[in-house]
């Protein structure tokens, strides 16, 4: 048997993607300008993945069957996709983030 944990270790953490993320990723995903095989070669190469991820793995992820925090960081760092989680690495930069998030509130 198979629980959430061990998955989650073989294929990494899963992610709940924001709606107005996963279109910023689609659309550059298409200006991206290759197939979704190369695509997955330079996304694993983006995060110093082994693997390359196969193609049907991107077509799930943008369905949101199997979204992952490695796969969406790996959008970040390729493609420019904007971060939409945020981890402070110390008490400070949490504050910081905290009063950003505050003003965005606010307006």
């Amino acid at each position: 048997m198979v629980t959430r944990g061990s998955r989650d270790r073989e294929r990494g953490k899963s992610v709940d993607l924001p709606a107005w993320w996963l279109e910023l990723a689609r659309n550059a995903a298409e200006h991206y300008g290759g197939s979704y095989k190369e695509l997955g070669t330079a996304l694993a190469r983006a995060v110093g993945r082994r693997a390359a991820w196969h193609q049907s793995a991107i077509v799930r992820f943008f369905q949101e069957r199997n979204a992952t925090e490695e796969m969406a960081e790996s959008f970040c760092v390729l493609l420019q996709v904007p971060r939409f989680r945020f981890v402070a690495r110390n008490a400070a930069e949490a504050a910081a983030l905290t009063a950003t998030a505050a003003r965005f509130a606010a307006s």
